[in-house]
């Protein structure tokens, strides 16, 4: 099973949503502390969650030959 593959898709990933996440966090509040905050506090959480999806998916067989 390619578990560096799943793993650097997760890291580029992660790199692009909370980059996202941090400014939509940061447009609605106004506030750069907070935004940091909230992205590096979900980061290692999402990380470890898609991991995860990636692995359960790798395991179904849908629309595969």
């Amino acid at each position: 099973m390619p578990y560096r593959r799943f793993l650097t898709k997760a890291i580029i990933w992660e790199i692009l949503s909370n980059i996202l996440g941090g400014l939509i966090v940061w447009f609605f509040s106004g506030q750069l502390i907070l935004a940091t905050i909230v992205t590096l506090f979900t980061m290692p959480a999402k990380l470890i969650l898609y991991v995860i999806h990636e692995i359960f998916w790798s395991h179904i067989n849908w629309d595969r030959k």
